[in-house]
């Protein structure tokens, strides 16, 4: 029994008090924290198991600014690979930004670093509390980083006593010199066709406007959904702006392929599309040349259309990328 022990994991159950309903329908685009993009915007959904009784279990949470959601990552593409009783205890995780320049991934032990391959793939996330709907058992909430779907384990109001600010010297913080350091966000455009569509489409978004712009969700103000419009634009900006590439897209050999047009025969990674909110948000990088300061980085959003799901293939964005590469060459020689 004593070696049974030692070889076999104690296991406890728990039950899912809720889902997270939020504009990501995948992990790409979701901020590495949520409130670094603190427009993007957000609902919790209480269990109906919950709901008898008038929901009191959110009777007096509306007093708190913020809450700490402890989630499940099982909207992770690789969800089956964290819950597989045959590899949810692997000691190790390559995480993204162990890339080399070759592609090539390093190791780190899995309590070294933020993978949702774990041997418990939960997630902790803190979120600002914009308001409670106690009869309908719903949080809404902003600075938002999890994926659609995503299971809820349990919600704690947030205290200024969970922050380090003011009590740690800089020279007291450290963290792992492979993850980057906290830059600026980068600047970013939209094409004037972008802005166009994006207005057009707006009534497929489920958070832009919502409950937090208007009651009457049927017969929303003008005014309202306008600036639910603007908060729409500033959500993406705040995502494209803490670039949402992977890793081993960032890099200098990446950048010189795409300005140079030659790239050993694979894509030059100019052109990336997130779904946000039922809508594909097309996005390039301007490349060194294309920007005002040397080494600044900057976006520029090309194309909105409608969400069409998941994707077999990026063969729709290469085609999108030679339509509009092909139609700015034409501008170029008509001027």
């Amino acid at each position: 029994a004593h070696v049974m022990e030692e070889t076999v994991p104690q296991t406890y159950e728990l039950v899912r008090i809720g889902t997270f309903q939020s504009c990501f329908p995948t992990a790409f685009g979701c901020p590495r924290q949520g409130l670094a993009a603190p427009s993007v915007r957000g609902r919790i959904q209480l269990a109906p198991w919950m709901q008898t009784g008038g929901s009191h279990f959110l009777a007096g949470l509306e007093a708190f600014s913020h809450v700490w959601v402890v989630f499940l990552f099982d909207k992770n593409k690789h969800s089956s690979t964290s819950f597989s009783s045959s590899s949810f205890l692997k000691p190790t995780v390559r995480p993204p930004w162990l890339a080399g320049d070759d592609g090539r991934r390093g190791t780190r032990g899995v309590f070294a670093t933020r993978s949702p391959h774990r041997p418990n793939p939960l997630g902790l996330t803190l979120c600002r509390l914009d308001c409670v709907d106690q009869a309908g058992a719903t949080l809404y909430v902003s600075g938002v980083d999890v994926v659609n779907g995503s299971a809820v384990l349990d919600i704690k109001p947030y205290h200024p006593v969970d922050s380090l600010g003011g009590k740690l010297m800089d020279e007291d913080l450290r963290f792992a010199e492979w993850l980057p350091e906290p830059r600026p966000s980068a600047e970013v455009t939209w094409s004037p066709s972008a802005l166009d569509e994006l207005q057009h489409l707006q009534s497929l978004c489920r958070f832009y406007p919502d409950m937090r712009d208007a009651r009457d969700l049927e017969d929303i103000p003008n005014a309202s959904r306008m600036t639910a419009l603007q908060l729409l634009r500033s959500s993406v900006d705040q995502v494209i702006g803490l670039d949402p590439r992977p890793p081993q897209s960032r890099s200098d050999r990446s950048d010189r392929s795409a300005e140079t047009g030659k790239s050993s025969g694979k894509s030059s990674y100019r052109y990336w599309a997130m779904d946000f909110d039922g809508l594909s948000v097309v996005f390039r990088s301007l490349l060194e040349r294309q920007c005002s300061e040397r080494g600044a980085l900057k976006f520029e959003v090309v194309r909105v259309q409608k969400c069409e799901g998941a994707r077999p293939s990026k063969g729709w964005l290469q085609e999108l990328e030679a339509e509009l590469e092909g139609d700015r060459a034409d501008q170029a020689k008509e001027a």
